[in-house]
């Protein structure tokens, strides 16, 4: 029985269309919105857009967690003081725009790559609703691989390893940390020369640079990133 995370939503599996052999009566584990509900957080999501004409504007990440609210933003502050997740970023303190909860938003989210869509800003905001008061173990089963992951990049990649041109790149974070989640009982003693290799690569370069959210690019740099430093 595998452990219960918390993940993005599948369709198709939550319609049982091309459900494995006695799976039919199984259902996705993670906590969804009623539709009422749904409807409610939309309006005030877009009355906070609305209000956003002048002054300092809220970011997309700050408005997701004032719209969605509830244990799983409890969940991601707690993550965003994780040391090594701070050595990651190269910030020490917690940025005061939620830019870092919502790199920790993309990471979760994007370990599902069969359910992300266009646009970058709605898939994160969807998959926030869909685990606004996730189950206590699936929580706890995604902090522990969180940590484990981070834990891992700063022993094998060093501080700030994603810091590539000009700043860090989250295109570069979410493929090499989604990566590493899925291989975290099989890192290779060559893994940084693999990281070498993967960075200086063109192909990678440009489905990190340009488009960075189109599904086909998403799609192409997690393939890269798991086969260079992994051979998976």
């Amino acid at each position: 029985m595998r452990p219960q995370h918390i993940t993005a939503e599948n369709t198709r599996w939550m319609r049982n269309v091309g459900a494995p052999s006695g799976c039919a009566s199984m259902r996705p584990q993670h906590i969804t919105a009623e539709n009422a509900a749904c409807t409610i957080r939309g309006a005030v999501a877009s009355e906070l857009q609305r209000l956003n004409t002048g002054g300092t504007l809220l970011a997309n990440q700050e408005i997701r967690n004032c719209v969605y609210n509830g244990k799983f933003v409890e969940f991601l502050k707690d993550a965003n003081r994780l040391p090594d997740w701070r050595a990651i970023l190269g910030r020490k303190e917690p940025d005061n725009r939620r830019r870092d909860i919502e790199l920790l938003v993309r990471f979760f989210a994007m370990k599902d790559m069969s359910a992300y869509r266009k646009p970058m800003k709605e898939f994160l905001s969807k998959f926030m609703r869909q685990n606004k008061d996730a189950a206590d173990t699936a929580l706890e089963n995604s902090r522990d691989v969180f940590e484990r992951t981070c834990g891992s990049v700063i022993k094998t990649l060093g501080d700030r390893p994603f810091h590539i041109r000009s700043g860090l790149n989250p295109a570069v974070l979410d493929a090499v940390m989604v990566a590493f989640a899925e291989h975290l009982d099989e890192i290779p003693n060559d893994i940084s020369e693999r990281y070498r290799n993967l960075i200086e690569s063109g192909e990678f370069d440009q489905d990190t640079r340009r488009r960075t959210t189109d599904v086909e690019r998403v799609r192409a740099r997690f393939r890269q990133a798991s086969q260079r430093l992994f051979g998976a």
